[in-house]
């Protein structure tokens, strides 16, 4: 509804002010036309969840360096709209690692639930993982501090056993035509 809105708008306007008429493009078209005119980082680009059919915009943040944002451009899922701020990535140490700090909930029309995730952007550059953090816990039991000393304190690490889930880069690609890179076979 949104969108054919907009499109009306833009035809009315076109057919009455035709010399003054601004071309209004979609928020897809309109992010790969950002990002053609600027230089982009690894991470920057347009991605998709494919398992949530949500497409985002991943752009350098303008208010704090090391850190990019998540906008939605497309969503299936009527809860998210065009605009939405889903998710920022933050560097790490390591050049493809970041750590993804994304909303996991709506209630009204506010995103909330907030988590922290790793995220990895694979080796060409098409994909990016993201995998649940860490949990680590301390337990500390004084009854074992009589036979052995120890015994006191048990740390433990937990994660979360699945691969996790990802993003899929749509625009650019990093051959530039739109399809991932493969090897070539000399006869």
């Amino acid at each position: 509804m949104r969108r054919a809105t907009t499109y009306l708008f833009c035809l009315l306007q076109i057919i009455l002010f035709p010399m003054t008429a601004i071309a209004v493009l979609p928020p897809l078209e309109q992010a790969m036309a950002e990002l053609d005119a600027i230089p982009i980082e690894s991470v920057e680009g347009i991605w998709e969840y494919p398992l949530d059919e949500v497409t985002v915009l991943i752009r350098r943040s303008r208010k704090s360096k090391g850190e990019y944002v998540m906008t939605v451009l497309e969503a299936f899922d009527t809860r998210l709209k065009t605009g939405d701020t889903i998710g920022i990535l933050q560097k790490s140490a390591e050049s493809k690692r970041f750590i993804l700090r994304q909303y996991t909930e709506r209630k009204g029309n506010v995103l909330s639930g907030l988590q922290n995730f790793n995220a990895e952007l694979a080796d060409n550059g098409e994909s990016l993982i993201i995998r649940a953090s860490r949990k680590v816990s301390f337990r500390l039991n004084p009854w074992r501090l009589l036979p052995r000393f120890l015994q006191l304190v048990r740390i433990s690490t937990t994660s979360d056993k699945s691969p996790g889930t990802g993003l899929r880069r749509i625009y650019p690609s990093i051959d530039g035509e739109g399809l991932l890179e493969e090897e070539v076979v000399i006869l």
